[in-house]
C-alpha cells in the first residue's frame, strides 16, 4: 500500500488532479518477497521458487482524491498453485522474455494458465490491478463526496 500511495501522491505532484490510482504488486514465496527481476539469472532463481509450490500476489492500491487528498489504500491477496517446471521449461520461459517486468518473473496466462493448477482470488489481480476490489470501491466514492 505504501508503494501504492507514493506512486498516486507522485502524479499529483505532477499537477494531475481527479481521483488518481496507484498500485503496486509483488509475489510471496515461502515468506520472501519476489519482485520484479533485475535480470535473467534472478528470474530463474524466482521460477524456481515458485516451481511445485503455492503462494501469494499482493497488489496494494490507492485511489487518492486531490482536492483534499483522501486516500483509500488496500492490499487484494491472490492464492497461486503452481505445477512443478522442469529446467528445460523454466529455459524456454526465460528465453520468451515474458518474466521480463514481472513480479516474481511470472505473468498469468488467460483464459487458461499451463502452469497454474489452482487460484483462489482475483486473476486481474494476479495480472496487477484487483479490479473487482476497485469497482467495489469506486462504487463507494459518492458516499464519500466524490463527483464520478
Amino acid at each position: 500500500m505504501y508503494l501504492a500511495q507514493l506512486k498516486a501522491r507522485a502524479v499529483q505532484r505532477l499537477g494531475h488532479s481527479g481521483v488518481i490510482l496507484g498500485a503496486d504488486t509483488v509475489s510471496l514465496a515461502g515468506g520472501e518477497i519476489l519482485g520484479k527481476p533485475a535480470d535473467r539469472e534472478i528470474a530463474r532463481q524466482m521460477l524456481g521458487k515458485l516451481s511445485g509450490t503455492t503462494h501469494q500476489v499482493l497488489t496494494g492500491w490507492c485511489l487518492l482524491r486531490t482536492m483534499d487528498g483522501l486516500a483509500l489504500t488496500g492490499v487484494e491477496q491472490t492464492e497461486i498453485t503452481m505445477r512443478h517446471w522442469t529446467d528445460s521449461q523454466i529455459r524456454s520461459y526465460l528465453d520468451s522474455g515474458e518474466w521480463q517486468g514481472k513480479c516474481g518473473a511470472y505473468g498469468l496466462r488467460l483464459p487458461i494458465d499451463p502452469f497454474v493448477t489452482g487460484m483462489t482470488g482475483s486473476a486481474s489481480n494476479v495480472i496487477g490491478l484487483p479490479l473487482e476490489r476497485l469497482a467495489e470501491v469506486w462504487r463507494e466514492f459518492p458516499s464519500l463526496g466524490v463527483n464520478v
